[in-house]
C-alpha cells in the first residue's frame, strides 16, 4: 500500500492502510467464511504479516511508519518524496526483528541530523537499508548515522554521507554484536569519531564491506576510516584518501581479517604509527592491484604500514609499474628420505618424489592427506597437464613429508592462516614498518609491467628500451625520447645532442645519430634544428657550435 496523500491527510491515510491490513490478518487467522469450504489441512503457522510501504516527505511520517511496522512485526519500505529534506531532532529507533528500508524515489532526498542527533538507532535484530539518499550532519555518542547494538545488517547503498560524527566510535556506523555492515556505491566525506573508526567501528559483528565507494577526509584517534575488532573487513574497488588518525590513518585492524583488493589508500596521515594501515593483530591481505601511496607517519613509524602484530601479505598482481620481493606460496616439506635397501621403501621414496609438487600445494601436515585435500591441491596447479595428471592419482599414496619449521606463507588455517593462497605469488611482510609506497615503485629508468612475472624483483621488466625514456617512478609505458636528445637503454633523463649537432627526431639512441650542423650554420647543445649564421659571420665546415665574425675587409 503506497501512501501518496497530501501532508494534511497523510497520517489518516496511513492509519486507514494499516487498519485494512490488520483486518485482513484477523480474517485470515479467524474462522473461514460460511461460503467457503473449510481447509482440508489447517496451516501449521500463522501467515507472516504483510510488508508495509509508504511515500513520505516529513520526518514524523517516517517515524510513524517504522513504529507501526514494529508494532505489527512487519518489514517496511519507506520512499522519501522527490527532493524531500527531512530534519531530525532525535534518532529514529528500531528495536524489533524486522527489516527497514528507507530509499529515495530516484530523484534524491536528504536525512539531516542538524548536528544535533544521530539518524538511526537499531537493536533487537532490526536491519536497515538506506538507498539513494544524502545523509548529513548526524551527531551521536556512537554512530553518527547508524548505531547498531545487537542489531541485524546495516546497508548504505548508492548514497552520499557528509559531515557526520560520533563522540566515541563510528563516525558513520557503530556496530557491536550485530550483523554485517555494507557501504556500496557510495561517497563518504568529512566524517569523524572522537575515539575509533572515523567511518565504521565494528566489534564482534558481521563482515564490514566497502565496495565501489569513495571515502575521503575522515578522521579518528584510532582508525581514520575503519576500526575492526573480532570482525572482518572487505574493501574492494574503492578509494580511501585524505583520512587521518593517531594510529592507522586509514585502517586499523585489531583482530579478525581484512582484505583490500583493487583499492587505493592515499594521502592518509598518522601522527604516531601507520599512515595507511596499522596491524595490531589478525590477518590482512592485499591483492589485485591494491595500493597504499602518499601516506605519512613520523620517521620510521610506517608511512604506509605499521605492523605491531598479526600478519600482512600481498598477492600479485600489483599495480602496473610496481614490484614486491614475492615468492610462491607453498608448503615446504622435509626431504623424501627412505632406506633404499628395501624395495618397499624405494617405492615410497619414488612416490614421494613423484608427488613432491603436489604435496607442496596440499593444505595438510599429514603424511597422507584426505582425497578432498588432494583434489584441492591438484586444482592449484597452473599447468593443465600437471593438473590432469595430479587428479588421476588422488587415490594413490603420495607420501607427503612433514612441513618444515620455516614456511614462505601462513597456509595453515589451524594457526590462523589461509590455504587459498597456495600456488599464488605473494609477499609475506616481516614485522617491520613499511615507510614507502606499497607495493614498491619501479625506479625511474626501468620499465614496469602489470604482468606478475615482471613484478617479482626490483629489476621490474628491465631497463627502459633504447630510443625511449622512463622519466618517473612506476613508469609502465615508455615515452618517446625528446627532440634534440637521444635515449640509450635505461634512460630516465634524455641526453642532449652535443654542440654542433641537432635533431628533431624523437627516436635516437646515441649521440652519433644526431645530425651535424652544415657549413654556414651552427647548433648549440640540445638543438632541434640548425641555425644559419647572421650576415657578417661565417662557419667553416660542419659541426659548428657558433659562427665567427667575418674579418675586416
Amino acid at each position: 500500500s503506497i501512501l501518496r496523500a497530501t501532508p494534511s491527510t497523510r497520517v489518516a491515510v496511513v492509519m486507514l492502510v494499516l487498519t485494512t491490513l490488520l483486518l485482513s490478518e484477523v480474517h485470515l487467522q479467524g474462522a473461514p467464511s460460511p461460503r467457503s469450504p473449510p481447509p482440508s489441512t489447517p496451516p501449521s503457522t500463522p501467515p507472516s504479516p504483510s510488508p508495509l510501504s509508504g511515500l513520505v516527505s516529513a520526518s514524523s511520517d517516517l517515524r510513524f511508519l517504522i513504529d507501526e511496522a514494529q508494532n505489527h512485526g512487519s518489514d517496511v519500505t519507506v520512499v522519501l518524496a522527490p527532493g524531500a529534506h527531512l530534519k531530525l531532532s532525535s534518532q529514529i529507533k528500531c528495536t524489533s526483528n524486522i527489516k527497514v528500508t528507507v530509499a529515495s524515489s530516484g530523484e534524491g532526498a536528504t536525512l539531516d541530523g542538524q548536528e544535533q542527533t544521530g539518524l538511526f538507532y537499531l537493536s533487537g535484530g532490526c536491519s536497515l537499508t538506506l538507498r539513494g539518499l544524502t545523509l548529513v550532519n548526524g551527531r551521536a555518542l556512537d554512530g553518527g548515522v547508524v548505531e547498531a547494538m545487537y542489531a541485524g545488517d546495516v546497508e548504505i547503498i548508492e548514497s552520499t554521507v557528509r559531515n557526520c560524527g560520533a563522540i566515541r566510535d563510528g563516525g558513520v556506523v557503530s556496530a557491536a554484536n550485530s550483523g554485517a555492515v555494507s557501504i556500496r556505491g557510495s561517497t563518504v566525506t568529512g566524517c569523524s569519531a572522537g575515539d575509533s573508526g572515523g567511518v565504521v567501528y565494528a566489534l564482534n559483528s558481521g563482515a564490514v564491506s566497502i565496495i565501489g565507494s569513495n571515502v575521503s577526509g575522515c578522521s579518528a584517534v584510532i582508525g581514520g576510516a575503519t576500526f575492526l575488532r573480532d570482525t572482518n573487513l572487505d574493501v574492494t574497488d574503492s578509494t580511501i584518501s585524505g583520512c587521518n588518525a593517531t594510529r592507522g590513518g586509514a585502517v586499523y585492524v585489531h583482530s579478525g581479517s581484512a582484505s583490500l583488493a583493487r583499492s587505493t589508500i592515499s594521502s592518509c596521515i598518522a601522527t604516531e604509527y601507520g599512515g595507511g594501515l596499522y596491524s595490531a593483530g589478525g590477518s590482512t591481505s592485499l591483492s589485485d592491484g591494491a595500493l597504499i601511496r602518499g601516506c605519512s607517519a613520523p620517521k620510521g613509524q610506517g608511512s604506509s604500514i605499521f605492523l605491531l602484530a598479526g600478519e600482512v601479505s600481498y598477492t600479485l598482481p600489483a599495480p602496473a609499474g610496481r614490484w614486491l620481493p614475492n615468492a610462491r606460496c607453498e608448503v615446504y616439506r622435509e626431504a623424501c628420505s627412505y632406506p633404499l635397501s628395501e624395495a618397499a621403501s624405494r617405492a615410497k621414496q619414488a612416490a614421494c618424489l613423484e608427488h613432491r609438487s603436489d604435496c607442496a600445494l596440499t593444505e595438510s601436515d599429514a603424511i597422507e592427506p584426505s582425497s578432498g585435500k588432494k583434489e584441492a591441491a591438484c586444482s592449484r596447479h597452473t599447468d593443465n597437464d600437471k593438473q590432469a595428471a595430479c587428479h588421476e592419482t588422488v587415490e594413490d599414496p603420495w607420501y607427503c613429508q612433514a612441513p618444515t619449521f620455516v614456511q614462505p606463507c601462513n597456509w595453515n588455517n589451524e594457526t590462523g592462516g589461509d590455504p587459498s593462497g597456495l600456488g599464488e605469488s605473494l609477499y609475506q611482510l616481516p614485522l617491520l614498518p613499511v615507510n614507502e609506497d606499497f607495493p614498491f615503485a619501479c625506479a625511474a629508468g626501468l620499465l614496469g609491467s602489470a604482468i606478475p612475472e615482471y613484478q617479482s624483483s626490483s629489476s621490474c621488466a628491465g631497463r627502459c628500451p633504447e630510443r625511449s625514456q622512463c622519466p618517473i617512478e612506476a613508469t609502465d609505458e615508455a615515452l618517446p625520447c625528446d627532440a634534440g636528445h637521444y635515449c640509450p637503454k635505461g634512460t630516465s633523463v634524455p641526453l642532449p645532442c652535443p654542440a654542433g649537432t641537432y635533431s628533431n627526431a624523437t627516436d635516437l639512441a646515441a649521440a652519433g645519430e644526431c645530425t651535424d650542423a652544415s657549413p654556414g650554420h651552427f647548433a648549440t647543445t640540445g638543438s632541434t634544428e640548425q641555425t644559419a649564421c647572421r650576415e657578417g659571420s661565417f662557419a667553416n665546415g660542419t659541426r659548428n657550435d657558433a659562427c665567427e665574425l667575418c674579418p675586416e675587409g
